[in-house]
């Protein structure tokens, strides 16, 4: 589950979207 450049966080991932 990777920092990965998405618009918005809608995976359910570690991502600040």
């Amino acid at each position: 589950v990777l920092a990965l450049p998405a618009p918005k966080e809608t995976d359910g991932n570690d991502n600040i979207g």
